[in-house]
């Protein structure tokens, strides 16, 4: 049995995310990672919950249509290099919610 390095391989291959629960995609991988790490617990998907919270904030800002496109833009793109990357906590969970809710942007927005 093998758990996901999230360094070495990337998280969204095994596992998705439904809100702060982590869901196993099936594979082997996933699913002991999942159990192994038990990463549904309730103190880490309280802690998850945190983190969606903060960037739905952030990306409720992104969605205000009344703001220019480019400071629109820049928002986006800063929570995409620094909130979501590898190095940022729950990056995996964090990276699916931009992912769902850039498919709701304008290409100008997200390009």
């Amino acid at each position: 049995m093998h758990i996901i390095d999230p360094y070495i391989a990337d998280p969204a291959q095994h596992l998705t995310f439904a809100g702060s629960l982590a869901l196993s995609k099936g594979t082997d991988k996933g699913t002991c990672t999942r159990t192994i790490l038990d990463l549904n617990r309730g103190e880490l998907t309280e802690r998850r919950m945190e983190r969606l919270e903060n960037l739905a904030k952030t990306m409720e800002t992104v969605f205000q249509e009344n703001l220019p496109t480019a400071v629109r833009r820049a928002i986006f793109k800063n929570l995409v290099a620094n909130d979501v990357c590898c190095a940022s906590p729950y990056a995996a969970m964090g990276k699916a919610f931009v992912d769902q809710m850039a498919a709701l942007l304008p290409a100008s927005v997200t390009a």
